[in-house]
C-alpha cells in the first residue's frame, strides 16, 4: 500500500487525540505509562501513542504560551509602574484625602451632577485637612484633587481586573503549572492586601492629622514596589522560559518515524510507527528548562557576584522605604541643602537621637530620617559601582556585566536626581522623575538578580 508521509501524519494526529475507536473529539485522560495501541484504517494497521511535550507536532507550542503569559505579566507590571507614579502625583498635590470613603465597587463611578459634587465636597469639608490647610477652597479646586485620587483608585481596580481575568483564563486552559500558579496567586493576594492598605493609609489622615501617617505611606509604597518587583521577576522568568522552549523545540523536533521508514518499509507488514526520536525523548522536561542567566551562574562565576546582586536589590527596596518616610514627614522641605545637612556632613548624635524611645528617631525625627536616606543612597552607589567593576572583570561584554552596569548607572542617576529634587525645593516634576527613576533602578536590580538564577516550572500546554 502506498501512502505519503503527510497522509499518514494527517491520520495519526486525530487518532492520538481521540484514541482507538474514538472520533468524538473529546480529550482523553491519561495517567501512568500508556501502551502502544493498534488501530485499523482500511487495509493499514497503525500504531499510535498519546502525544507528550517531547513528541507533539508543531501545532502544540508551549513556548508560545509561556511568551504570551510573560507579555501579559509585563503589561500588568507597566500598569503598576504607572500607578506608583499617579500615587506620587496624588501625594505631591495633597489629593489623597479628597475621597473620604472606601467603596471598592460603587466608588468606580465618579460624581456626575452638581448635587453629587456638592455632596462629595461637603464630606471633604468635615476633615481636618480642609479646616487647617484648605479652608475657602472652591468647588473647582476640589475637583482637581478629587480627580487625582479617583484616578489613582480607578487604576488600582483596572490592575486587579487586568491581572485576575487573564489569570483565570490561563488556569481554565491549563496553561499554568502548579508552581507558577501559586506564585501568581500570591501576587494577586498581595494586590488585594495593597488595596486595603491604601484605605488604611488614607484613614490615618481623616480624623486628627492633616496628612497621612508616614508609617502607613512607607508601607503602602514599599508593598507596591514589592508587587511590581514580583511581577517583573516572574514576567522575565516566564518569558525567558518561552524563548528557551522555542529554541529547544526546534532543536529537538521529533522524527515521525523510528526504524526503516514509512508504510511497508517500517516493518514489512504495512505498519507505521511514528514515535519520538531518542534525542527528543531524552530532552529536558517541558517545565524544567533553564532560565535566562543560567549561563551566567556557572561554576566560574564567583558567588559574591550573586550575593552582591541580591544585596543591591534588597537595598533598593530599603531605600524606597526610607524615601517614603522622607516624603511622609516632608523632610525634604526642611533640610534642603547638599552635601551638608543641618549645616554639617554628619549631624551630632544629640540631634539625631534626641527622641525617646530611641527607635522613634528612625521613623519620626526628620533629620535622622533624611540622614539615613542619604547614607543608604551613598552606600548603594558605592556597592553598585564595586559590583559592576567586579562583574566586568569576570564577564566583560556578557549579560551579567551589562546588567550590573545598568544598575550602577540607574542608581547614580537616581542619586543625582534626588539631590536636584532636594535643592530645588521638591518641585512636582522633578520629584516624580525621582520616583520614576527609582522604579527603573528597581527594575534593573530585579532583572539582574533574577538572571543570576535558573528557574524550574512555568506554563504548559
Amino acid at each position: 500500500m502506498e501512502s505519503s508521509r503527510e497522509e499518514v501524519l494527517a491520520i495519526l494526529w486525530p487518532l492520538q487525540n481521540q484514541g482507538p475507536g474514538r472520533h468524538d473529539g473529546a480529550k482523553p485522560r491519561f495517567s501512568g505509562t500508556i501502551p502502544t495501541v493498534q488501530d485499523h484504517i482500511g487495509s493499514m494497521t497503525v500504531r499510535w501513542q498519546p502525544l507528550g511535550p517531547d513528541n507533539a507536532p508543531s501545532g502544540t507550542r508551549p513556548g508560545t504560551t509561556a511568551r504570551v503569559i510573560g507579555v501579559w505579566l509585563w503589561c500588568v507590571a507597566g500598569l503598576v509602574f504607572a500607578m506608583v507614579l499617579v500615587g506620587g502625583a496624588t501625594r505631591l498635590t495633597e489629593s489623597g484625602l479628597s475621597i473620604v470613603e472606601w467603596k471598592p465597587v460603587t466608588g468606580a463611578i465618579p460624581p456626575i451632577g452638581a448635587a453629587d459634587w456638592e455632596a462629595e465636597f461637603a464630606k471633604y469639608r468635615t476633615i481636618p485637612q480642609y479646616e487647617r490647610l484648605n479652608r475657602g477652597m472652591s468647588l473647582e479646586e476640589f475637583k482637581t484633587i478629587y480627580w487625582w485620587e479617583w484616578g489613582h483608585r480607578l487604576l488600582g481596580r483596572l490592575i486587579g481586573a487586568a491581572f485576575l481575568l487573564p489569570f483565570l483564563w490561563f488556569l481554565w486552559r491549563g496553561s499554568i503549572d502548579r508552581r507558577l500558579g501559586l506564585a501568581l496567586a500570591g501576587i494577586f493576594a498581595l494586590g488585594a492586601v495593597q488595596g486595603a492598605v491604601g484605605w488604611w493609609m488614607v484613614a490615618s489622615g481623616l480624623t486628627e492629622r492633616v496628612t497621612v501617617s508616614q508609617y502607613r505611606l512607607a508601607f503602602h509604597l514599599t508593598l507596591a514596589c514589592m508587587i511590581y518587583g514580583a511581577l517583573v521577576w516572574t514576567a522575565d522568568r516566564t518569558f525567558a522560559l518561552g524563548s528557551t522552549q522555542k529554541v529547544q523545540d526546534k532543536a529537538r523536533r521529533p522524527s515521525p518515524v523510528v526504524g526503516q521508514g514509512w508504510g511497508e518499509g517500517a516493518g514489512g507488514d504495512g505498519t507505521c510507527a511514528p514515535q519520538a526520536s531518542t534525542a527528543a525523548r531524552e530532552g529536558p522536561p517541558l517545565l524544567s528548562l533553564p532560565g535566562a542567566g543560567e549561563k551566567e551562574n556557572g561554576p566560574t562565576t564567583p558567588r559574591r557576584l550573586r550575593w552582591s546582586a541580591y544585596a543591591l536589590l534588597g537595598l533598593v527596596i530599603v531605600q524606597i522605604y526610607l524615601g517614603a518616610l522622607v516624603a511622609g514627614l516632608r523632610a525634604g522641605l526642611i533640610y534642603n541643602t547638599w552635601p551638608l545637612i543641618d549645616g554639617t556632613l554628619i549631624p551630632s548624635a544629640a540631634n539625631l537621637f534626641f527622641d525617646r524611645p530611641l527607635w522613634r528617631n528612625f521613623f519620626e525625627n526628620t533629620l535622622t530620617v533624611q540622614f539615613d536616606h542619604r547614607m543608604v543612597g551613598y552606600g548603594l552607589c558605592v556597592l553598585a559601582l564595586a559590583h559592576a567593576v567586579d562583574a566586568y572583570s569576570h564577564r566583560r561584554g556578557q549579560p551579567l556585566a551589562i546588567g550590573a552596569g545598568f544598575v550602577a548607572i540607574a542608581l547614580l542617576a537616581q542619586a543625582g536626581i534626588g539631590i536636584m529634587t532636594l535643592i530645588r525645593g521638591v518641585p512636582i516634576e522633578i520629584a516624580l522623575l525621582h520616583q520614576a527613576v527609582a522604579l527603573v533602578a528597581l527594575t534593573g536590580a530585579t532583572l539582574h538578580a533574577g538572571r543570576t538564577l535558573s528557574i524550574q516550572g512555568g506554563p504548559r500546554e
